[in-house]
């Protein structure tokens, strides 16, 4: 099975949502700072995809979505409605 398929069965299917697209997005390297301890969750996958609601009226919304190494599943981490996005940098 695909990513984008898991992603749309386990995040967007049980909200009564449907996924129209994703992508993986990768991050930008950061400044290592050694100084500064980070505790972060290890290595991850990092997709943002778009959704609409099934019920009428529909609403879209953009959502990142991550899937940490070593594991099978997804976690929804973030999610804005378009209405709310004025401008994407």
């Amino acid at each position: 099975m695909s990513a984008k398929s898991a992603i749309s069965k386990e995040i967007f299917a049980p909200l009564d949502e449907r996924m129209l697209g994703a992508i993986q997005v990768k991050r930008r390297t950061k400044k290592k700072i050694p100084f500064l301890a980070t505790g972060g969750q290890g290595e991850y996958l990092t997709y943002i995809c778009l959704s609409v609601t099934n019920k009428k009226p529909t609403q879209a919304s953009i959502t990142k979505v991550k899937q940490f190494e070593g594991s099978t599943s997804f976690v929804r981490r973030s999610q804005w409605m378009l209405e709310q996005l004025r401008q994407v940098n």
